[in-house]
């Protein structure tokens, strides 16, 4: 009697040979994708910062946001504050990235680091554009914030980068990436409308942060697999 023993076909060298080029351009469209997005926010900062709130209408959106404020909304606005606020918001993240490192030390480190580097290459961008908030009188201000560093949102910059390192990690782990951004997405929006809502913010602020992190977020994309193939030798 004869057996027939299943074999796994080998991917051939011509088969690997192929894919390297795909994957290089896929990496070299992420990266100038990135670039571009960030340089298009660093355009935005530019633009908002010379022509001032008033002439770009971001100060007459907050103003009509002011008014006749529902309670629901700002208690819900008050709550994002604090939670994804720059006390607050790190800790999270290092609870999440230790309660995952129990199970997916990879993913964790993915996780943590990629948020972690978002946010501050974003909120950093604060010491280039010293834009003033909005004016608390005018806009009627729940928040007191009174220093220079209205551009760009730090607390959309923050949710953003939990989304991009929530990404990153799901990818590194093989998960489907889809019920992350189909979250994820509404989550930093729903925290950037809380920014106006609650008089902290312009709308160019929470745009850019949006912008920056994910321009910052394809980058990383494009310079991880260098990186690695650098330590891998």
């Amino acid at each position: 009697m004869s057996s027939v023993v299943a074999t796994r076909p080998r991917r051939s060298s011509t088969t690997d040979a192929r894919r390297a080029p795909a994957a290089h351009h896929l990496t070299a469209k992420a990266g100038a994708a990135g670039a571009t997005l960030v340089a298009g926010g660093l355009g935005l900062g530019a633009v908002v910062t010379r022509e001032g709130a008033a002439a770009t209408g971001e100060l007459g959106l907050d103003t009509a946001l002011s008014h006749d404020r529902l309670s629901p909304l700002v208690s819900l606005a008050h709550d994002i504050d604090v939670v994804i606020g720059p006390i607050v918001g790190p800790l999270l993240v290092a609870a999440v990235a230790a309660l995952l490192f129990v199970r997916h030390r990879r993913a964790a480190v993915i996780f943590a680091l990629s948020t972690a580097g978002l946010w501050l290459a974003t909120s950093s961008l604060k010491l280039v554009f010293t834009r003033a908030r909005p004016p608390a009188d005018q806009v009627h201000a729940l928040v007191h914030e009174t220093a220079r560093d209205s551009f760009p949102s730090g607390h959309t910059a923050l949710a953003a980068a939990i989304i991009a390192g929530a990404f990153f990690a799901a990818r590194s782990l093989g998960r489907p990436t889809r019920l992350v951004l189909a979250i994820g997405i509404p989550f930093a929006l729903v925290v950037a409308a809380s920014r106006l809502y609650l008089g902290a913010h312009f709308l160019g602020d929470v745009a850019a942060s949006l912008v920056f992190v994910t321009g910052f977020a394809f980058v990383g994309a494009a310079l991880a697999p260098l990186v690695a193939r650098r330590f891998g030798h």
